[in-house]
């Protein structure tokens, strides 16, 4: 049988049992608003039994541990969702810009400068004599020509922002890595000292999630719980180590200057970002802003080739041919120039398929080169060429967009399931409170009367 003794010491243990699991919970309420804090709990067992006769009688109650509610599973989905959402969110952005700088639909876009510029070529050919019409027919071209570039210098000014952000989001890179295995080594000294350090995985986690937003990472936790967090394809912390990632400017693919790439700074092995916000500025960096540009390019080149070739074989208000219309250097849109300038160049317009000046066959002809198939353009005409253009820069944003939508709800959907199951739901805390607080007051009841006992047994002697 269980002695006085024996049962006031469970007593003991018991009030100081529940008064941490009264402490866990109050922890829980307090941090009900905490970002990135998980639930947890004090896990009470049985204490060890003691051997009696007729048999073993219950010593108490003592404490586990005090675990932390999480599930890998969901951790790492959520790893996962939140470095696509964040590519689509870098992409979605870029492109909505680039959508905007093109102005299309609408007065200020390249295809009503482009209509104009068309129209300005009609009405020259109506009256290939009148020194007005040519006027307005430079004046048209010298604004395609600032338009053309103003689009092309925006487009390049787009690639460079995105090329800026890189040094920082490496510098937040190699800060978070080296707190992680700082982390780590405070997780593995408290561990060794018999300590749940719940509130510092907390913390760990919420870096992880970071990390992730900024490139895609997988995390394996070691037996001795540290955690080793692979960063593209090769680990950046392991352990109570890190490596940390350099900025080195080179020359970017398309010969249009200097770009940022990100190293291993100990191996000198490039990082290979699959998703994360690295590889959308990349992705829009190396891929879409160039390609945009290359294509902008390409139809300048079918424009000012097409138009030359037609324009130098007229001829001019005095008779003379040959007479370029833009630059024929100006192959790009960068470089896009008017060989004849508005207020000095307008005798020289040729548009006269002979040397009379009221011929405007040769302007009708260049009228006709928007809607002609070209070969240098895949056998698109100038207007279609364009207008492909803008139609996939329109479809690429929307799209860019929807899938931002998407991974957004979908993230949502796990962060409120994970929430479910790690989060603090203050009705569940107030219900263990009461149960806790009651059990604390029947052990401090037990108290009173083992109390109660032994002083009628002292006073027995």
């Amino acid at each position: 049988m269980s002695s006085l003794a024996s049962i006031l010491d469970g007593a003991r243990r018991a009030l100081n049992t529940h008064q941490l699991a009264l402490g866990v919970t109050g922890h829980n309420i307090e941090n009900v608003n905490t970002e990135g804090y998980r639930r947890q709990r004090a896990v009470l067992v049985a204490d060890q039994p003691m051997d009696r006769i007729p048999g073993q009688i219950g010593s108490g109650v003592r404490t586990l541990t005090v675990e932390q509610l999480r599930s890998d599973f969901l951790d790492r989905q959520v790893l996962g969702e939140r470095s696509d959402l964040s590519r689509s969110q870098v992409l979605s952005q870029g492109l909505q810009l680039v959508d905007s700088v093109m102005m299309e639909p609408g007065e200020e876009g390249l295809g009503a400068v482009l209509d104009r510029f068309w129209a300005g070529w009609q009405d020259v050919a109506n009256e290939p004599d009148s020194l007005a019409a040519r006027r307005v027919l430079l004046e048209t071209g010298s604004e395609l020509q600032d338009r053309i570039r103003q689009l092309d210098h925006r487009l390049d000014t787009a690639r460079e922002d995105q090329d800026q952000r890189i040094p920082s989001l490496v510098s937040r890179v190699n800060q978070i890595s080296a707190t992680l295995a700082d982390l780590n080594d405070r997780i593995q000294d408290a561990r060794n000292h018999g300590s749940s350090p719940n509130d510092l995985l907390d913390r760990r986690d919420m870096l992880v999630d970071e990390l992730a937003g900024i490139a895609d990472v997988q995390v394996y936790e070691e037996e001795n719980g540290l955690l080793r967090v692979v960063l593209g394809s090769l680990p950046v912390v392991e352990g109570v180590h890190h490596q940390e990632l350099e900025v080195r400017p080179e020359q970017d693919d398309h010969g249009e200057g200097l770009v940022n790439r990100v190293y291993w700074a100990r191996t000198g092995t490039p990082l290979q970002a699959r998703s994360g916000e690295l590889a959308a500025i990349e992705e829009l960096r190396d891929g879409n802003l160039p390609g945009l540009r290359q294509r902008l390019d390409r139809f300048v080149s079918s424009l000012v080739q097409s138009l030359n070739s037609t324009h130098q074989s007229g001829s001019d208000l005095q008779g003379r041919t040959g007479q370029a219309f833009f630059d024929p250097e100006g192959l790009t849109a960068a470089s896009l120039a008017l060989e004849l300038q508005p207020g000095e160049g307008e005798a020289r317009v040729a548009v006269s398929a002979d040397s009379g000046t009221a011929n405007g066959e040769i302007a009708l002809e260049i009228a006709a080169l928007a809607t002609r198939a070209d070969s240098r353009l895949g056998g698109l005409s100038l207007e279609a060429f364009y207008g492909e253009l803008v139609a996939e820069v329109g479809f690429r944003s929307r799209e860019a967009s929807q899938n931002e939508q998407a991974h957004t709800s979908f993230l949502a959907a796990l962060e409120e399931q994970r929430q479910s199951l790690t989060g603090v739901n203050l009705d569940e805390e107030m219900a263990e409170l009461m149960i806790q607080q009651q059990a604390y007051q029947a052990a401090g009841r037990l108290v009173n009367v083992v109390d109660e006992m032994m002083q009628t047994l002292l006073g027995l002697v």
